[in-house]
């Protein structure tokens, strides 16, 4: 007697290790992203595996994050590496904010192509003010110098 037809009905519920293998580098990417169903916020590549999570003011400035695609996400870096920069003893908030406002303009200017002609005119207007509030917050988070406070005349 031959045992083959039992094994048989084990086969459908059995779960290959490759298969397994790829479900749980895909959960482990889901939960990376923090999705059941990550797109980029730019292109819309739905791939978990070609999914990463893009800090909007820099990685330096703050943790807010968006997920985008790998190519997306590399251009938005690149597109940081120009963004003006505060100087050192500048309010750190301020400059956390502005780089923020930079990072959100460059994701806006980026994805106005796809949207509908009502909000890419809107955009159209936005993203220069996000630049511009951006600088202007840069400009206000420079370090005060004040005068060295001498002696008291009496």
């Amino acid at each position: 007697m031959s045992t083959a037809p039992l094994l048989e009905w084990r086969k459908p519920f059995e779960m290959d290790k490759r298969v397994l293998s790829r479900e749980v580098r895909l959960q482990a990417a889901l939960e990376r992203l923090g999705s059941n169903n990550p797109h980029c916020a730019i292109c819309n590549e739905g791939t978990p595996f070609c999914l990463e999570r893009h800090h909007i003011g820099g990685r330096a400035h703050d943790g807010v994050t968006a997920i985008l695609c790998r190519n997306c996400h590399r251009k938005q870096t690149e597109m940081q590496k120009e963004h003006p920069v505060a100087k050192p003893g500048s309010d750190p908030l301020l400059a956390a904010i502005a780089a923020v406002l930079f990072g959100l303009a460059d994701i806006l200017d980026a994805v106005k192509d796809r949207l509908p002609d009502g909000l890419e005119a809107l955009c159209e207007t936005v993203v220069p003010w996000l630049y511009q509030a951006g600088e202007f917050l840069l400009e206000r988070a420079q370090p005060v110098t004040t005068a060295p406070i001498g002696p008291i005349a009496s």
